[in-house]
């Protein structure tokens, strides 16, 4: 028996998973546009501006994991491993970059403490702070799951494997035998 005979009926139709494609486009590009527009006028040039924006950026990345979710159970579901290979590269990226742009963060950091009013500290520390846990945790789900999806897109035997698609094993569709 090959795999899409032992697939469920609904999987077979390519229906859900473009509900879920489409919900994963929908979460990315409403994350996305909020993040651009959130941060207009653009001064890069501004300390103060790039420390706000790594921050509000840094709250997006969770939100943004519901897209990821999204889409790689659809991909998973489809058997799509070129799907999954692209996204096990784009999470080695995000975790990379990530990193890069925490150690921004702190460099920022360093220097817009200095321009804070002494009262405002604290909230300044705890922002850090809670950016630079968030950081840390999004580079390494981006770690595991580069690491998890490059593994189960590994070629076997010469050629890609199922990549989790959804195989059901029943025993009768209810019936008993015997």
């Amino acid at each position: 028996m090959t795999v899409e005979q032992t697939r469920p009926p609904y999987t077979k139709s390519a229906f859900p998973y473009g509900v879920l494609y489409a919900a994963a486009a929908l979460v990315l590009v409403d994350q996305a546009s909020e993040f651009i527009t959130g941060l207009a006028p653009y001064r890069w040039s501004s300390v103060e501006w790039r420390f706000g924006a790594f921050g509000l950026l840094v709250g997006r990345t969770t939100s943004l994991i519901l897209f990821d979710a999204l889409f790689v159970i659809a991909a998973g579901a489809r058997g799509d491993w070129r799907a999954l290979r692209v996204m096990a590269v784009l999470h080695a990226g995000l975790a990379a970059a990530v990193l890069a742009g925490l150690a921004l963060f702190g460099l920022d950091f360093l220097e817009f403490k200095h321009q804070v009013p002494p009262q405002m500290l604290p909230s300044v520390y705890y922002a850090t702070g809670r950016a630079a846990v968030i950081s840390v945790l999004v580079a390494l789900y981006g770690i595991v799951a580069a690491v998890g999806l490059f593994r189960a897109t590994r070629p076997r035997g010469g050629r890609p494997n199922d990549a989790g698609g959804v195989v059901l094993v029943t025993g009768g569709h209810g019936r008993r035998h015997g």
